[in-house]
């Protein structure tokens, strides 16, 4: 079963690219350019910037059509809940997070490579922790990573260190956590054996106990650890929670989708109860929860800007294309070139432009050096 946080766009509706004025096989009466212009000029405006109520829920999908629209139509519930934590867990009263929230991927164009022609869309993005969109990217992007640094390791090892569970507050069992494995990596016999390693933070909530569950995953460039000694030494380090496993990594692919996976997003939060959700929110704010050392040090682990941005050039914005590809042959030619991964060798006439972004866009100058480039199913 599809998990919450496992959005996937719904697949685009097939388009019927026909040239202006020529009638379709069983499409009816033919488009003339009047009907062009008609539906270009009907498209909806972004609108201003939502208002800020800490009591409203509705998600904000931004304009029919938008590249916002498109990805949640895959996640919508998850996407609502998370916009509800936000909302709920807004202490300072300036409402930016969920301004920001609101606004991911309504800003997107269609760029097209200047030498290999390929097709990717740059869009705005909130960044934010628990947004189901952004999570869809630094999952992509952190599972390739892995797995690039996976392949040049020597038997590869995944461990699991746990603590006792307790009814502390949760930001004090993290604490404890985090500083517990920073103590344990700087023993001299640890770092002997492992050269180094991608950690990150899993919770779960035990619902008999009414208690937290915090532990790390390690990826582990290491040699050889007998359970018994990591078992021992641990617990030696926690003061009691002897409970840890390690096993010999047997698939690269698996592994690096499994840290992709809690790195991004630690817990499933609409799978939780609202409140405790929002407890959970509250307690990792500002926290890393994936994090490396030694030989994985330069692993890539978040989306980076574009380096190349002179290399692309803006040929038409997401709403303009989708909106387009029905009845035009450029748009349909970049939206089947970007749906099907494959480069864009036609002369493009550009499309009008979209609607005007929201407000929280407009203070920036465009850049998109600022902008994450994706491809369709990225």
């Amino acid at each position: 079963m599809q998990g919450p946080l496992d959005c996937k766009p719904r697949p685009p509706p097939l388009f019927f690219p026909i040239r202006f004025g020529q009638k379709a096989k069983n499409r009816g009466s033919p488009m003339t350019n009047t009907d062009l212009k008609s539906v270009l000029d009907s498209r909806p405006s972004a609108g201003p910037s939502p208002q800020l109520d800490t009591q409203e829920t509705t998600v904000h999908p931004g304009p029919a059509g938008s590249y916002r629209t498109f990805l949640i139509s895959g996640c919508l519930p998850a996407v609502e809940f998370a916009r509800r934590v936000y909302a709920a867990t807004d202490d300072s009263g300036k409402g930016t997070a969920l301004l920001a929230f609101d606004a991911c991927r309504i800003d997107a164009w269609f760029v097209r490579h200047r030498e290999t022609h390929e097709i990717r869309v740059a869009s705005h993005r909130c960044n934010l922790r628990w947004c189901p969109l952004c999570i869809r990217t630094r999952r992509h992007v952190l599972t390739n990573s892995v797995m690039a640094w996976l392949k040049d390791l020597d038997r590869p090892k995944f461990l699991t260190f746990t603590l006792r569970h307790s009814p502390a507050p949760l930001s004090d069992q993290i604490d404890a956590l985090y500083g517990f494995f920073r103590e344990f990596r700087r023993r001299p016999w640890f770092k002997k054996l492992c050269r180094g390693g991608i950690w990150f933070f899993q919770i779960t909530w035990n619902q008999e106990r009414s208690e937290w569950h915090p532990h790390l995953h390690v990826l582990a460039d290491s040699k050889y650890i007998r359970h018994q000694q990591l078992s021992a030494k641990w617990a030696e380090t926690t003061h009691g929670s002897p409970v840890v496993d390690i096993r010999a990594v047997t698939s690269h692919k698996s592994a690096a989708q499994y840290v992709a996976r809690y790195a991004t997003a630690p817990a499933k939060l609409d799978s939780l109860e609202f409140d405790r959700a929002c407890d959970l929110v509250r307690a990792l704010k500002g926290r890393r929860i994936v994090g490396s050392w030694g030989t994985a040090k330069g692993v890539p682990l978040a989306p980076h800007k574009c380096k190349d941005a002179d290399d692309w050039e803006p040929i038409g914005g997401f709403w303009a294309v989708w909106a387009s590809k029905w009845f035009s042959m450029d748009a349909a030619a970049i939206w089947s070139s970007w749906v099907d991964h494959r480069p864009c060798d036609v002369v493009i006439h550009k499309p009008p432009p979209d609607p005007p972004p929201p407000e929280i866009l407009q203070e920036k100058p465009f850049s998109y050096k600022d902008y994450q480039l994706t491809f369709f199913g990225e």
